[in-house]
């Protein structure tokens, strides 16, 4: 049986909450083959980070080069990169092995802030990312701290801040840019979807109080690229990967793994029967 394969690049979590481990249970999840390159290894549990490294951009280079060697990738997810040297190696790599008959889509999570909004990065990889990986993106999914360290917008206080900052990042080269809303606290979560096709629209979601939270912006960019694997316009691809999302929030405390916070439940499909 044939399934689509999509690949993503993205940080590892030893304790599987997050990182290109969410990332291939949404694969899985969505019936896709999740090929992997890592860019960083962190030494993490639901409680704390404790260590963490860089991949040397060699490696990182020789995993993507590899995967694009013997498959065919129907759609790329970027997480973590972290740094200057690891964002241009993963460009510069992925414009040299793209088909030259087949643009592989290529959904992008800045993963420049924290879920509190505060900046992981310094500066520097903050322009290499907007420079780099933003105009080579189909999708991009940033929360609200992080669309304003990419426009240089301050603090949004209105829906027509959000489709601002949208419009600002479609005109410097992304085709579809969802700002993601759920860092507040109003009883709905509202996402704006700023596209070069249509005009921009709000995807509302109520907003759900749950202990198990890990892995959700992650989750959301590979359910898109997921999506998109299945041959789905990438703007619809969205909205349905808000649906899956959804789900996967609200069976998020269905179970427990570890003392502290865990991840959203990505394979909530296929355990139905087991809540």
């Amino acid at each position: 049986m044939a399934i689509p394969s999509a690949l993503t690049i993205a940080a590892s979590d030893s304790s599987g909450a997050d990182g290109l481990q969410a990332d291939l249970r949404t694969f899985a999840a969505l019936k896709v083959h999740g090929a992997s390159a890592v860019t960083l290894v962190t030494a993490q549990n639901t409680q704390m980070v404790t260590a963490a490294a860089f991949m040397s951009p060699a490696l990182i280079e020789a995993q993507i080069r590899a995967v694009f060697d013997d498959m065919t990738l129907m759609a790329v997810k970027i997480g973590a990169l972290g740094s200057v040297e690891v964002i241009e190696t993963v460009a510069n790599t992925l414009a040299d092995v793209m088909p030259e008959d087949f643009k592989t889509p290529i959904v992008a999570d800045p993963v420049l802030t924290n879920h509190a909004g505060e900046q992981l990065v310094d500066d520097e990889t903050i322009a290499a990312w907007k420079a780099h990986i933003l105009p080579m993106a189909t999708v991009i999914t940033p929360n609200l701290a992080e669309a304003a360290l990419l426009t240089e917008f301050g603090q949004p206080g209105t829906l027509g801040d959000l489709i601002e900052m949208g419009e600002k990042l479609v005109e410097a080269g992304a085709d579809q840019v969802l700002v993601s809303g759920g860092q507040g606290k109003a009883e709905f979560s509202i996402d704006i979807l700023v596209s070069n096709e249509r005009p921009p629209i709000q995807l509302r979601a109520e907003r759900m109080q749950r202990e198990n939270l890990r892995g959700l912006s992650g989750t959301l960019s590979a359910a898109i690229a997921g999506h998109i694997a299945h041959e789905l316009a990438a703007y619809d691809a969205i909205q349905y990967s808000k649906v899956y999302v959804s789900g996967a929030i609200d069976t998020a405390d269905t179970f427990r793994i570890g003392k502290g916070a865990g991840p959203i439940h990505q394979l909530y499909r296929l355990w139905e029967n087991r809540r």
